[in-house]
C-alpha cells in the first residue's frame, strides 16, 4: 500500500539510492554528468530547516519516489513568496500511477501553509514525460534556459 510521508533521518540510504537513480536518468539528457556516480546526501540540515521539505512515497517499506522543495530567499522587490522544487523522482516501475501527483500535492499543501504563491521547477527540455506530467499538475513554461559549450 502506498504511503506518502515526510522523510525520516533513517531513510537516508534509501533516499540516496533514489537520488542516484535520478542523476543516472538525467545523464541521458546531459553528457556533463559523471558516470558511476553515487549520491550521498546529508539530510540532517534539510530535516531541521523549516523552509525545506522532503516527502517520500513508500510501498512495502521501500521508498519508490520523493520530492524536495524549499522556500526561495528573495529580494524585497518581489511581492509573493516563492518555492523551488529541487528534485522529484518516481521509480520507473511506479510511474504513471499518480505517485508524482500525490507527492506534488503534499508540496502544494506545505506551500499554501507558508503563504507561498509561486512554485518553480527546472526540467530538461528533452524530458518530455516530465514536462507532460508537470503541465498536468498546472505548471506552465515561463522561461527558457540556454547553454553555450566552449
Amino acid at each position: 500500500m502506498l504511503k506518502i510521508r515526510k522523510l525520516k533521518l533513517d531513510d537516508s540510504d534509501k533516499l540516496n539510492n533514489l537520488f542516484t537513480k535520478l542523476v543516472v536518468f538525467e545523464r541521458v539528457f546531459s553528457s556533463n554528468i559523471v558516470e558511476n556516480i553515487q549520491i550521498i546526501g546529508d539530510y540532517k540540515n534539510i530535516l531541521k530547516d523549516d523552509k525545506s521539505l522532503i516527502m517520500v512515497a513508500e510501498i512495502d517499506n521501500d521508498l519508490v519516489g520523493f520530492i524536495y522543495i524549499y522556500e526561495k530567499v528573495l529580494d524585497e522587490i518581489f511581492i509573493n513568496k516563492e518555492a523551488f522544487i529541487e528534485a522529484m523522482y518516481v521509480n520507473e516501475e511506479y510511474q504513471n500511477q499518480g505517485i508524482g501527483k500525490k507527492l506534488f500535492n503534499e508540496c502544494l499543501k506545505w506551500s499554501k501553509k507558508r503563504n507561498i504563491k509561486i512554485i518553480d521547477i527546472d526540467v530538461m527540455c528533452y524530458n518530455k514525460n516530465a514536462i507532460k506530467a508537470y503541465e498536468k499538475y498546472g505548471f506552465r513554461e515561463i522561461k527558457k534556459g540556454m547553454r553555450f559549450k566552449i
